[in-house]
This record gives structure tokens, sequence and C-alpha cells, in this order.
């Protein structure tokens, strides 16, 4: 993990069979997946391999990641 990766927050997008939600992965390694952001409902897990577990076929994509 970079030390950028430790200080800020990074922004992922979370691509799951019913389309694509934004996501966020704080430096404690904590993610937090916004799955309707005008009711403010969210998914939370410790980790992004706790996060695709319950999701099937799911996959994370990190912009500006090669």
């Amino acid at each position: 993990m970079s030390a950028d990766s430790r200080t800020f927050p990074r922004a992922f997008l979370f691509h799951h069979r019913a389309g694509t939600l934004a996501g966020l992965q704080l430096p404690s390694g904590r993610v937090l997946l916004a799955e309707d952001v005008d009711y403010g409902f969210a998914t939370v897990a410790p980790t992004t391999e706790d996060l695709l577990k319950g999701y099937p076929g799911a996959r994370i994509e990190w912009p500006g990641a090669c």
C-alpha cells in the first residue's frame, strides 16, 4: 500500500451484475459502497475482499490504476 493510500481515502468503481456503484476505501482499509445516494443506503465492509464476498462475480476498478 502506498503512502498516499494510507493517508487519503481512495475512490473506486464497483462493477456487479446490476450495474456500477461508487465506493470509497478509507485509510483504515474499510470500504463504503454507495448503493442509493438519494436515500443514503450504503454497504460497509472491513476490507475490499470482504465486500466482494457478498457480491458473487463483482469486481473493483481503481480509477487511474494501470
